[in-house]
């Protein structure tokens, strides 16, 4: 039995904590990308899913029966399941297009982020079902070209399968891509937790992020990937909460100046060093895919260009402000 054609099951309802999906191996995974194309030129316009995150009630201004009716082909038996944990991102007041959420599953003894393509609460665009598609391919493409750097530069992949959602007698199906949660913190609440007005991390400190960021792309410039969503949201950092006993500048007011070690210079020299600035991507949804020389020597250019999308206007204004003060010059 469907919901009514104008009112199918409150978002809030249907993903919530503990909430569980089956999970299955799909017959097939989507085309692979061609080369040179983008995930998605813009941000789509949201449908509006529920008049304040408070609400459950849910207005739909498009027929629901063909989200029912296109099915993930899967093949049986299960392999799995998933315990919805916590929600990260996706819905209507949200960037993203997938729901994802941190969930525990038993086909993993370590928590796992979720990315559900689920095709009855996708933004409105022209052919939902043509876009997921296209993502998830996008996702399983990066992930191989950037097998080498899974557990370093970006989670490790899990596997990407079918999930099956019982909202209603008639179940759904639909892809979802499993990869391991990273613990830490994004840069940009590092940033609002220990520096929103952007006047106490030194010079130092600053460029070295610019240049972990920049580093970080530039490897995966040399596999073929250029991440084009770069939001500081997006990049994960794991601080270690005991402080060093040195100091890694001299500015006294710095918040991390006995958290993080700052080595501009020569970044790989401790690569193991307990302090060590490194981040990891953790958002694959925007990628183009294109040759790009494995020159180091570009590192000059991708501390230009890591600092000037942290300044544009896709960035939300709470991170334009702090990042707007925060980002400091990208001369050598």
């Amino acid at each position: 039995m469907l919901p009514s054609s104008n009112r199918p099951p409150s978002i809030r309802k249907v993903y919530r904590v503990g909430a569980m999906l089956t999970l299955f191996r799909p017959q097939r995974l989507p085309d692979k990308p061609q080369q040179h194309i983008a995930t998605q030129g813009a941000i789509p316009t949201w449908p509006t899913l529920y008049a304040s995150e408070e609400e459950d009630e849910t207005t739909w201004e498009r027929p629901i029966e063909a989200c029912y009716a296109h099915d993930v082909a899967y093949t049986p038996p299960a392999v799995g399941s998933i315990t919805l944990e916590r929600r990260l991102s996706g819905g209507a007041r949200d960037e993203h297009a997938a729901q994802v959420w941190r969930v525990q599953s038993d086909i993993s003894s370590v928590p796992l982020v979720a990315r559900m393509y689920d095709p009855l609460y996708y933004p409105s665009i022209d052919d939902r079902f043509k876009e997921i598609e296209r993502a998830v391919a996008i996702e399983n493409e990066t992930y191989i070209l950037l097998q080498d750097l899974q557990g370093s530069h970006l989670p490790v992949l899990s596997g990407i399968f079918v999930a099956e959602i019982s909202d209603t007698t008639q179940p759904r199906h639909f892809y979802v891509v499993l990869a391991e949660y990273v613990p830490g913190q994004d840069l940009l609440n590092l940033l609002k937790q220990h520096d929103p007005q952007g006047d106490k991390s030194c010079h130092r400190h600053k460029a070295a992020f610019i240049d972990c960021a920049a580093r970080l792309v530039l490897d995966f410039f040399a596999r073929g990937v250029l991440p084009s969503d770069l939001h500081p949201r997006n990049l994960v950092l794991d601080v270690p909460e005991q402080a060093s006993n040195e100091n890694f500048c001299d500015w006294e007011e710095c918040p991390w100046r006995n958290k993080l070690l700052v080595d501009i210079e020569s970044p790989s020299a401790f690569p193991n060093h307990p302090y060590a600035i490194c981040a990891r991507m953790i958002d694959l949804e925007h990628v183009n895919f294109f040759k790009f020389p494995a020159d180091r020597q570009n590192i000059l250019y991708s501390r230009h260009w890591v600092a000037c999308l942290w300044k544009v206007p896709w960035l939300s204004q709470e991170a334009r402000d702090i990042l707007g003060r925060w980002t400091p010059p990208t001369e050598s």
